[in-house]
């Protein structure tokens, strides 16, 4: 496994995991629920710097780490997730039919318990 790796155009993902399958490779960008880029970085990071690379065959992960409502950014049409569930629900519908076929999206839920 690599940690910030290079990709393409001199962009740099977050992680990219080496699968021992013909040198197949899918990257993985990784932002707080908080993060002001949250709503774009599926497309404008993932989709148009990352899976560029011919090694990735268009795949990736996105995944975000949910700290709580507080801590989120309201999505494009305003409304805040009210929990991880529908903060992973929002974001995958914001991928096209195609895209949504090589893109997952993943949320932890990292608030604490209780």
């Amino acid at each position: 496994m690599s940690y910030i790796t290079e990709y393409v155009s001199d962009k740099r993902s977050d992680i990219r995991i080496n699968v021992a399958c013909g040198g197949f490779q899918v990257p993985v960008e990784i932002k707080k629920s908080a993060n002001p880029g949250l709503w774009d970085a599926p497309r404008s990071q993932l989709i148009e710097r990352y899976t560029r690379e011919p090694a990735t065959d268009g795949y990736g992960l996105y995944m975000v780490l949910w700290f709580g409502t507080e801590h989120v950014r309201r999505a494009p049409a305003g409304a805040r997730p009210a929990s991880a569930s529908e903060l992973r629900h929002c974001l995958q519908s914001t991928l096209s039919e195609d895209e949504a076929r090589k893109i997952s999206v993943v949320v932890v839920d990292v608030t604490p318990p209780g």
